[in-house]
């Protein structure tokens, strides 16, 4: 799902009445399907099988910390209606945290997660795709790759892979594609496009118009989703919200109550129409949403209680551990999370997530001494670029606390980023630590 990279984060939309109650699928709930995953290391090994047996590849960057990258192991990728799409390709994992896989994601920029590269078997990229998708949405993108693989035309194939990892330089190429009919990459070029048109709040309504009804599953929420923020992130300036908006809202209020998408990712949606609710002028309000943002939130959170409780095993229910601590700081429900998450941190001894959600609610709470025993777990299991923002939050926590110089936490945070490769920094992170450590006393 595309807006999950940029969102930290019903029923009809037609109807003036709040929506229905969401609860998570039993359907997501599925048989896990036979996929045999190959390490980053083992690369050049999958390229070889897919050389010898004329498939594609499939390369998930992921990390423990990003809850889409666990929903999709979790509820897509290991699904039983992926079915034989599973066996049309062959499966590499990237923990990008890992230190033995630098080298990857300097050969494969990811700037969101997850994100799966699609190459062909020497090793060139077929597709990139930036978030999350349904089961469907993932068959498709299989289908999608190999369809992509077969075109004769390689300036073809290497315009679009271009395009995908850079569309803002590459508007052009898009443009062509997307007017492409039989081109099997005309819905991820159309996607694209929109979303660099919506980050310069240009001429979308037409657009989204043209392509909207080509698009299902997880493109038409993308799709959607892009439609709402180059209309409602810009500059207001028209009296009431366009049809192409009110289609939008409706088209991802919708999808929060589809049972086709993982819980998570429902969760991500209903965020979205808070951002959206609040982001718009008050007198639209009313035209194009059905509830306020405190009764997404709130369907939200019982959405996600529901998924967590039900969760089959202690590493699932960790997908859910950083939307839920959001939304209870958005209700101001922190002390109520508690219990489950000390629970899950309980059951996964070796995980650094649980106890740093825990450390971020007490510091929420204003209860540092438990936030800094929180964090010092964390810091006991981090590694990697994750492990500069455990250091970030322990030295907010001190900071916050007031008793202790927070200065030299920072410069922690500092010498930690600077000891990394310069791909695997956080830029924004690092020089917020460098503006902390020259504040003067």
């Amino acid at each position: 799902m595309r807006f999950l990279i940029l969102l930290a984060l019903v029923s009809c939309a037609s109807s003036k009445e709040l929506p229905q109650k969401v609860s998570a699928s039993k359907a997501i709930h599925a048989p896990t399907a036979t996929i045999h995953w190959h390490t980053g290391a083992e690369l050049d090994l999958a390229l070889q099988k897919a050389a010898a047996q004329k498939k594609t590849v499939v390369v998930d960057f992921w990390a423990k910390w990003c809850h889409s990258c666990l929903s999709m192991k979790h509820y897509v990728l290991k699904a039983k209606e992926l079915g034989a799409s599973a066996q049309d390709v062959i499966w590499v994992a990237v923990e990008t945290d890992k230190p033995e896989n630098e080298a990857l994601m300097k050969r494969f920029p990811v700037a969101a997660w997850p994100t799966f590269y699609f190459l062909t078997s020497s090793g060139d990229v077929l597709l990139k795709k930036q978030g999350t998708t349904s089961v469907e949405g993932f068959r498709q993108l299989i289908t999608t790759a190999s369809k992509v693989s077969k075109i004769e035309d390689n300036e073809k194939r290497l315009q679009l892979a271009a395009a995908l990892q850079a569309p803002s330089d590459h508007v052009a190429s898009l443009e062509k594609m997307a007017m492409d009919n039989p081109w099997p990459g005309r819905n991820m070029a159309a996607l694209a496009l929109l979303d660099v048109r919506a980050r310069k709040h240009h001429n979308c309504s037409s657009f989204f118009r043209s392509y909207r009804e080509a698009l299902g599953g997880m493109e038409k929420v993308d799709f959607a989703y892009s439609m709402a923020s180059c209309e409602i992130g810009k500059e207001q300036k028209e009296t009431s919200p366009s049809e192409s908006l009110e289609i939008a809202i409706k088209d991802i209020a919708d999808a929060s109550n589809s049972p086709e998408f993982a819980p998570d990712d429902r969760s991500a949606l209903l965020g979205a129409l808070r951002y959206f609710y609040k982001q718009s002028p008050e007198s639209w309000r009313k035209a194009i949403f059905v509830a306020t943002d405190q009764d997404y939130a709130k369907q939200q959170k019982e959405l996600l209680l529901q998924a967590f409780d039900n969760a089959k095993s202690p590493q699932q229910a960790m997908t859910f551990l950083w939307p839920l601590a959001e939304v209870h700081d958005f209700l101001g429900e922190h002390e109520a999370l508690l219990p489950r998450i000390h629970a899950n941190e309980k059951a996964l001894l070796n995980e650094y997530d649980p106890p740093y959600r825990l450390a971020w609610l007490y510091l929420k709470l204003g209860r540092y001494n438990k936030a800094s025993a929180a964090i010092e777990r964390a810091l006991t299991k981090g590694y990697g670029p994750r492990k500069g923002r455990i250091l970030t939050l322990k030295a907010e926590i001190i900071e916050a606390g007031g008793d202790v110089d927070a200065k030299p936490h920072w410069q922690a945070v500092v010498d930690y980023y600077n000891s990394l490769p310069k791909h695997l920094r956080s830029p924004r992170s690092l020089k917020n630590a460098q503006l902390k450590v020259a504040e003067k006393p």
